[in-house]
């Protein structure tokens, strides 16, 4: 290949077979996450082509195929060809849909080698503790005691971060206040 003109014919002749291959590697999504999969592919094989046809290594008449395995699995490891995003960031995990946060239960906050009598007391005054909190306040807590963002539990609620910001100020307070005792 001379120009980028053979390389644009070079992916439109093999671009059907190229798409069909995505297709099938994730026809396990919805509908609209494996279109925008798909596509997330196809513009990755085409920035791959595009950089050994940059580098004069583009020879091999098969390199389409290997270029788009490759595709397909930086796609499925959450690379985007405008470069944004990070790949292991399990917040932009679960925006995609790949991973669900669940329910913080308090047995997950203990480690497995404290005491036993220390386990008791934790879970017997924690509950106690979130008992005397409102149930809006007691979902707040559990939400962001699971590790989700302050902007997150904001646009969930209907309130500003500084709101969520604060109510984690009078948390920790009233926490200290409950255990003072």
């Amino acid at each position: 290949m001379t120009t980028i003109k053979d390389l644009h014919d070079y992916f439109v002749r093999h671009y059907a077979e190229m798409r069909r291959l995505a297709q099938s590697h994730f026809r396990h999504l919805e509908p609209d996450q494996r279109q925008e999969a798909i596509q997330n592919t196809l513009a990755l094989a085409w920035k791959f082509l595009y950089r050994l046809f940059e580098q004069g290594r583009l020879h091999h008449p098969k390199a389409w195929n290997g270029v788009l395995w490759y595709a397909i699995r930086q796609t499925k490891c959450g690379r985007r060809p405008q470069g944004k995003g990070k790949s292991q960031d399990a917040f932009e995990c679960c925006r995609r849909g790949r991973v669900k946060f669940e329910f913080v239960d308090l047995q997950d906050l203990i480690g497995r080698r404290t005491a036993v009598i220390d386990q008791v007391v934790f879970k017997v005054d924690v509950r106690r503790f979130l008992s005397t909190l409102t149930p809006r306040h007691q979902l707040l807590a559990y939400e962001l005691a699971s590790g989700e963002r302050t902007k997150d539990v904001a646009r969930k609620h209907s309130v500003t971060p500084g709101a969520i910001s604060q109510f984690r100020a009078k948390f920790k307070k009233l926490y200290d206040e409950f255990f003072a005792e």
